[in-house]
C-alpha cells in the first residue's frame, strides 16, 4: 500500500478535508492500495510549529484557531 503525507494543515484546510471526504465516501474514485498516512502543518503563529519551538512568535489566539 502507498501512503502519502500531505502538507499544508492550515493553508489548505478545506481542500485536505475535502479530499478525506472524497476518500472516504468514493474510494472506487483512487487508484487501489492508495491511502494518505497524515497531514501535516499548524495554525499561524503556534510557538512549536512542527516541533521546532519559535518562542519569538506571539501565541495563536482563540479566535485565529
Amino acid at each position: 500500500m502507498v501512503n502519502f503525507i500531505i502538507p499544508g494543515f492550515y493553508e489548505n484546510f478545506t481542500l485536505n478535508v475535502k479530499l478525506l471526504e472524497l476518500l472516504k465516501l468514493h474510494p472506487e474514485l483512487f487508484r487501489e492500495n492508495i491511502g494518505v498516512e497524515a497531514i501535516y502543518g499548524v495554525f499561524p503563529f503556534n510557538i512549536l510549529d512542527g516541533g521546532r519551538n519559535f518562542g519569538a512568535y506571539r501565541h495563536a489566539t482563540v479566535e485565529e484557531i
